[in-house]
């Protein structure tokens, strides 16, 4: 409780985490605004305008979290470690992760894009989409310890580490084939591929699995 104290200290008094995770994140909207407007809302057009949807979120979750320069200042990371024990980047990815912006961006970026796409659509998605910001969450989480791998790592295997990113990418296409499933036909529980609760459970448990493998992996 005395790291998450203050991380959230830290945070009120200098909200670089919020702000530095929030402006890409608007500039983003912004960019996905104006590209949906020359799309047409027809049902060849919502794999794109779902991956409009979901990126300002996703890129709130994939930015470098503040708490790493925190670490590193006045030698607190090695404080916090001794404190922590073994686990401490998985404590230190949690207290790394971005709470407050996913779910009312992504909510907002579909309000934005959704432009004149039916009530009945409109509604269905509204409901679900809470699921997603709720996997970005985790995404947000797993792409923290992989910011804290890479900065524990040499440079040598920082550069793997970075090039280990780019697995985010996968959920955030799953994610994509998910909402544009729920657009297309509504939501479904069927546990098959391509199916929307799948697709979403499939994200979910990618990121898990890349947050295990990121707080495993021994500092050097």
């Amino acid at each position: 409780m005395e790291l998450v104290t203050w991380a959230c200290r830290l945070e009120r008094r200098n909200p670089i985490d919020t702000i530095g995770r929030g402006v890409p994140a608007l500039v983003a909207l912004l960019l996905a605004y104006t590209l949906s407007t020359d799309i047409t809302r027809s049902s060849e057009n919502y794999d794109l305008l779902a991956a409009l949807t979901l990126t300002p979120a996703f890129i709130t979750a994939i930015v470098t979290p503040a708490i790493i320069k925190r670490l590193s200042e006045e030698r607190a990371g090695d404080w916090w470690r001794a404190m922590s024990g073994a686990g401490s980047r998985g404590w230190f990815s949690i207290m790394g992760v971005s709470l407050i912006l996913p779910i009312p961006m992504i909510y907002l970026s579909w309000y934005v894009i959704a432009g004149d796409i039916s009530s009945t659509m409109n509604s269905d998605v509204m409901l679900w989409l809470w699921l997603f910001a709720f996997v970005i969450i985790d995404l947000s989480v797993a792409a923290s310890a992989l910011h804290l791998m890479v900065s524990d790592l040499t440079r040598s295997g920082a550069v793997a580490g970075v090039l280990l990113q780019l697995v985010l990418i996968w959920p955030f296409l799953q994610m994509t084939s998910a909402l544009t499933s729920i657009m297309s036909n509504g939501m479904s529980f069927e546990l098959a591929l391509g199916e929307p609760f799948a697709d979403i459970a499939i994200a979910w448990l990618t990121v898990v699995l890349l947050w295990a493998m990121a707080v495993i992996i021994p500092e050097d």
